[in-house]
């Protein structure tokens, strides 16, 4: 049995600029590195704000952040910084090095998903009609380049990743 197309979304809203936001398509062969679940959401979730670390670092360094999650277990390994999964706890790991890295406080917020501008994004695409009605423009991009052996990285292997991305 194949590996599922994923697509998340991300979107981004700050003060004194339109909000907008992103759709990518997790490869299949990322996908397949995770860690076995009975459904990947989990991964797709949590890779979210990763992308938007990667999208939009810059917009978030020195700044005050509130990041909107609709997956209750997501939520919780971001908040606790762990994960019993070494893949979740790996993407949870890089993700608050880079928050520490641009000096970004987050507050990290569930949200229900009926209430979650991202969510149409990750389900019908940039052509979401709730975000669109929002005033939400949202594009298409290439997933980012994230290591595929991105499990088996030091500290400064994702030191020295999050610094080049934050070069491009």
């Amino acid at each position: 049995m194949g590996v599922p197309e994923c697509k998340l979304c991300a979107i981004i809203a700050v003060p004194g600029s339109a909000p907008e936001g992103i759709v990518t398509t997790i490869p299949p062969e990322f996908i397949a590195q995770f860690h076995e679940r009975k459904q990947q959401i989990h991964m797709g979730e949590l890779l979210a704000p990763f992308c938007a670390l990667l999208y939009w670092g810059q917009q978030l360094e020195d700044a005050s952040t509130i990041f909107y999650i609709d997956n209750m277990g997501v939520l919780c390994n971001i908040v606790n910084g762990s994960s019993r999964q070494l893949d979740a706890g790996t993407l949870t790991f890089a993700l608050h090095l880079r928050l520490a890295s641009l000096r970004s406080v987050a507050w990290w917020e569930w949200v229900e998903s009926e209430s979650n501008c991202s969510d149409g994004g990750s389900r019908i695409g940039a052509t979401c009609p709730l975000a669109k009605s929002l005033g939400i423009s949202i594009r298409d991009v290439e997933f980012p380049g994230i290591p595929y052996n991105f499990m088996r990285m030091s500290p400064a292997d994702w030191a020295s990743f999050w610094a080049t991305q934050s070069k491009q």
